[in-house]
């Protein structure tokens, strides 16, 4: 057998082609996500060397854990519904001929660029008990009589967390919805106006319906970007004070790095990554359903 030509037919096929081209990439995800997922579960069924299910069934009887993942839910869900309306309310604000419009545009990137950690250091001083500058302006209006401990609160430290993750995520829906207001076609809205449209009608049926698809994809990713947010809860208040601000990701690293249970670390991340797998199915069906 010639395997000079027979490696030339295959090289030289196009149905091979394609594979050859994203193989690199396959080996990658391979090497950094695939392969440790798999010894993630074989180390969640792992009970003093022998296979057992007793990890999940801690986690499932755990009161902290259903907690923990209430918490998850409020955080992702308020901070998602957060980042689409203001990204909304601006995106229709600056798509507007106002003036230093490009500045605008830019400026409002500037939160989303940072890592998380330097909106969660930021705003963690503007909230601190002693020294932040949102008791002083509180207390001189006189809203407020003394100084509130805002993270050091059960009761508003979460709140704090999610306003701190709205401020810094709603740029990038700011960027994306207006690229989409952009693809609206103008006559839409001059036979809105013949008809003697208003301007909620208008947006109700003409902006929104255009809008549709670049939202449903934009919330469904986000959402599954909040499911994982670490950095900004662990720089304001590290899940607490009293678990008040605790969400899975921080869970999950306190388990592992704090308490050295690798076992009940690996089967919560693998919990997580079911949760995940929803919004994920649900993203992966509207993209084949608009393909």
């Amino acid at each position: 057998m010639n395997y000079n030509v027979f490696s030339t037919k295959i090289l030289s096929s196009k149905k091979i082609v394609p594979y050859l081209f994203i193989a690199p990439g396959i080996i990658i995800l391979a090497g950094l996500i695939i392969y440790p997922t798999l010894l993630a579960v074989l180390r969640s069924f792992n009970v003093n060397n022998s296979f057992s299910i007793a990890n999940y069934l801690n986690i499932f009887t755990d009161k902290l854990f259903w907690f923990t993942l209430k918490n998850t839910f409020l955080f992702s869900v308020i901070s998602v519904l957060g980042h689409y309306i203001l990204g909304l309310l601006i995106s229709l604000l600056i798509n507007k001929a106002i003036y230093a419009r490009s500045f605008f545009r830019i400026s409002f990137l500037v939160p989303w660029m940072f890592p998380a950690v330097v909106p969660g250091i930021i705003w963690r001083w503007l909230v601190h008990g002693q020294f932040g500058i949102l008791n002083e302006i509180l207390v001189k209006v006189g809203m407020i009589d003394k100084y509130i401990p805002w993270l050091a609160s059960p009761d508003t430290a979460l709140i704090l967390v999610i306003l701190a993750n709205v401020w810094r995520g709603f740029p990038i829906f700011v960027a994306v919805l207006l690229a989409g207001l952009q693809t609206v076609p103008g006559e839409l809205y001059n036979a809105a106006d013949v008809d003697g449209a208003n301007i909620l009608q208008k947006f109700l049926n003409v902006t929104m319906p255009h809008l549709k698809a670049v939202s449903v994809t934009m919330i469904l990713v986000d959402l599954i970007w909040q499911f994982n947010s670490f950095a900004i809860v662990q720089t304001m208040t590290k899940g607490g004070p009293a678990n008040s601000s605790e969400v899975l990701a921080t869970f999950i690293y306190k388990n592992a790095f704090n308490y050295n249970n690798y076992e009940i670390a690996s089967a919560l991340g693998i919990v997580l990554l079911l949760v995940m797998l929803i919004p994920g199915a649900i993203y992966v069906s509207s993209a084949l359903k608009d393909n």
